[in-house]
Order: structure tokens, then C-alpha cells, then sequence
């Protein structure tokens, strides 16, 4: 779970902006998802992570689909470069130096194969 963290502070900021843009205190609108206001806070500050049928909630309320909260969450190539480095140095980082070959084996393959 921990190499989404960006993607699920990024649906909270959306969460929230969507929220402002219709007027609603985290107070009003967390009454009208029927969750506290702690919990609604958790969720757009990217700590908690809302359960599917939440977050469906939460896009009727706010009049939007489920994919305007993940809308540009990649951002530009060089940004979801960065991110694909940063996950994989995560993976190799956890990995045996004998796994670590075998995945710049398998990475040098997929690229010549272009």
C-alpha cells in the first residue's frame, strides 16, 4: 500500500477542492457522507483511505465521477518517470542482489524489445 501513498493524497486534495468548490464545511459534508468530521479529515489530508462504496458516496455528493478524483493524478511523462524510479528503487531496495539482477534482466529485455 505504501507505494500509493502520492495517488491517495492526491484523491484527498481532490477530495476536499471538490468540497470547496460546493461550499461545504468538512462539518456539513462529513454529515452528509454520514462520517465524522475527523474521519472525513483523515481522508483528505491522504491518512485514511475511504472504503469503495465511501468513495462513491462521496462523488454523488459532490456531483462528479469516480475518475475526476484520479484525473491528472500522473501527471506529464517525466513525472510518472520519476514516480516508476522511485517505486522501483523501492522494490529493489527490498530485494536480494540475485532478484535484483533478474528484474534488470527482465527491465533490459522489455526495453530492446521496442
Amino acid at each position: 500500500m505504501e507505494e500509493y501513498t502520492e495517488e491517495i493524497k492526491y484523491m484527498g486534495q481532490k477530495i476536499q477542492s471538490f468540497r470547496k468548490e460546493h461550499g461545504y464545511t468538512q462539518e456539513q459534508f462529513a454529515k452528509m457522507i454520514e462520517r465524522t468530521t475527523q474521519h472525513l479529515s483523515k481522508i483528505e489530508r491522504g491518512e485514511k483511505t475511504p472504503s469503495l462504496n465511501l468513495l462513491f458516496t462521496i462523488c454523488q455528493k459532490l456531483n462528479i465521477g469516480p475518475a475526476e478524483l484520479f484525473k491528472d493524478s500522473l501527471g506529464s511523462g517525466k513525472e510518472q518517470i520519476k514516480k516508476i524510479k522511485n517505486r522501483m528503487n523501492y522494490i529493489l531496495s527490498s530485494c536480494s542482489v540475485k532478484k535484483a539482477n533478474l528484474i534488470f534482466k527482465v527491465a533490459r529485455q522489455i526495453q530492446s524489445s521496442d
